[in-house]
């Protein structure tokens, strides 16, 4: 038995954990750890999906896109080459979510880079540092509100209906799976609102 994926699956798969996850929140406040862990995975994913293009430099560390652009010189070169394989790393969230703002997401006619609001700016950060918190948790005793909790996935929401749908650089194999995605977005938003009337 085989597991295939590729990236934008793993978006989609992650943003419908997420909508599992919030499902629950009602009746057990301890999802929300999943919530935040899911949905930085979702946003992580969309934001590859729209700043990869044809080849991945755009979405690894600044060295691993030298090396790999290096290589990709190297094979063009009329002179034998022995084929190498560097290592692909993927570059740090935050990096992730700054080029998205950058020319790195002009690829095409349609293309546009994201444009963020100070509330998206302060919500994709409070985002990763629960998310690091949660996945590097050290022995303590934590408690914080989770009122902010609800504005906060609603407003990376947001930049996911963006990355998937306005950029114009997320290339759909399947019309099933902008289905699966616009589903998934639209139960989460809906679903909050039941939970928190006054979310948007």
């Amino acid at each position: 038995m085989h597991y295939r994926t590729n990236e934008i699956l793993e978006a989609i798969n992650s943003l419908e954990f997420v909508f599992e996850q919030v499902d629950k929140v009602s009746e057990d406040i301890s999802k929300w750890k999943w919530v935040i862990i899911g949905l930085h995975n979702t946003l992580q994913n969309y934001m590859v999906c729209a700043l990869k293009g044809t080849e991945n430099t755009n979405v690894l560390t600044v060295k691993s896109s030298k090396e790999w652009l290096q290589e990709f010189w190297n094979r063009i070169q009329p002179t034998t080459y022995k084929w190498g394989n560097p290592a692909e790393r993927l570059d740090l969230f935050t990096n992730l979510f700054k080029k998205t703002q950058t020319d790195k997401m002009l690829k095409g006619i349609s293309s546009k880079k994201f444009e963020p609001t100070q509330s998206q700016i302060d919500s994709v950060n409070n985002l990763n540092y629960y998310r690091n918190e949660f996945i590097h948790f050290v022995p303590k005793g934590w408690s914080f509100s989770i009122d902010e909790f609800p504005i906060l996935v609603v407003e990376v929401l947001k930049i996911i209906e963006f990355l998937a749908f306005e950029s114009g650089n997320v290339n759909w194999s399947d019309e099933s799976e902008k289905t699966r995605t616009t589903d998934a977005l639209y139960k989460i938003i809906n679903k909050l609102k039941l939970q928190t009337p006054n979310t948007t």
